[in-house]
């Protein structure tokens, strides 16, 4: 596997930023990589995403220099091996619970002796077999970045027992999802959930692992990297997109006396 800029970042204490993907264009990463963002990870538990579209988006980002990593829809088999074999270096895996599912996750992404991931030696990664196999599989576990997403009270109540598992990389906390398990959707200023915040960010670092999180604004990611968090996920990019033609669009309503159309929704 190529070398994780971003794992060796936040193993030397800096600060990380990377941006979610909802879209599938392969210009995304470049656009990305030339912003400065450290990483792009396409979402494949809220889009449609594919596996061949992800495919196209890992080479894309190695191209452009930017670390590829991706969000999956579960911890099952299915779920990681098939992105893993397309070439990702980081997988953050959704809402995890309980220390025998990050286990689990553990076991499934990572080669002996750490785990006991499928052998595939002829695929991407491994330069298609240019790599020798020993360095390919020792590099397929050094490299690879794994990130655990605490989304709800009985995840923040496991933390530390999650944090505690080996090969586990990081904790990263899913505000909107967590507000909702706290029965305050989106009240992000709640002090219920500043106080899960505050937990799961103390309990991460107690156990030498990495902390983030996805904040909802610029002042949110402040505050908690106030509170100990390193590592951030922003966006996503449509987000971003729809933000910047909603203001592009009143610049121009402004300038050239244009009134923009009005569509009924749906």
């Amino acid at each position: 596997m190529r070398p994780n800029a971003l794992k060796q970042k936040l193993l030397r204490g800096e600060t990380a930023v990377g941006l979610m993907m909802l879209s599938s264009d392969h210009h995304v990463p470049g656009i990305t990589a030339e912003a400065g963002f450290d990483t792009i990870m396409p979402d494949l538990e809220h889009t449609s995403l594919s596996l061949r579209e992800l495919e196209a988006i890992v080479r894309a980002s190695d191209a452009t220099g930017i670390v590829p990593t991706v969000r999956v829809a579960g911890s099952t088999k299915p779920d990681i091996l098939a992105v893993l074999e397309a070439g990702v270096r980081g997988i953050m895996v959704p809402s995890v619970e309980s220390v025998e599912e990050a286990e689990r996750v553990v076991q499934l992404a990572r080669y002996h002796p750490l785990g006991r991931r499928g052998m595939y030696y002829l695929g991407y990664s491994s330069e298609y077999g240019g790599l020798p196999a020993k360095d390919h599989f020792a590099t397929a576990n050094s490299e690879l970045f794994i990130i655990l997403q605490i989304e709800t009270v009985r995840g923040v109540e496991h933390a530390g027992e999650i944090a505690a598992v080996p090969g586990v990389d990081c904790l990263l906390i899913g505000p909107g999802d967590l507000t909702q398990s706290l029965g305050v959707p989106l009240d992000f200023e709640h002090t219920a959930v500043w106080d899960a915040i505050r937990r799961t960010l103390d309990i991460t670092r107690k156990y030498g692992k990495i902390s983030g999180i996805m904040p909802p604004s610029v002042d949110y990611a402040r505050r908690c990297r106030e509170a100990g968090a390193q590592f951030f996920l922003w966006g996503p990019d449509l987000s971003m997109f729809q933000r910047a033609t909603r203001d592009e669009a009143r610049t121009l309503a402004g300038e050239l006396g244009w009134t923009p159309a009005r569509r009924p929704a749906g």
